[in-house]
């Protein structure tokens, strides 16, 4: 992801996720830091399920 939306939209997707997991403060602090240290503002996400097997999932509901 080079879009500087993508990136944002991952940053919070994790930090989402911490928080649903009950991260204390200083935990999601603490990736916030990560992230704004990410020297080219680009992340991943990755997926080791074939997109078949989510397409499927997505369409049977």
């Amino acid at each position: 992801m080079n879009d500087p939306d993508e990136f944002r939209w991952a940053s919070r997707l994790g930090k989402n996720h911490l928080e649903e997991l009950g991260a204390g403060k200083e935990e999601i602090a603490e990736f916030d830091r990560m992230i704004e240290s990410q020297p080219f503002k680009d992340s991943y996400i990755w997926s080791f399920t074939k997109n078949s097997e989510i397409y499927d999932s997505l369409r049977k509901g």
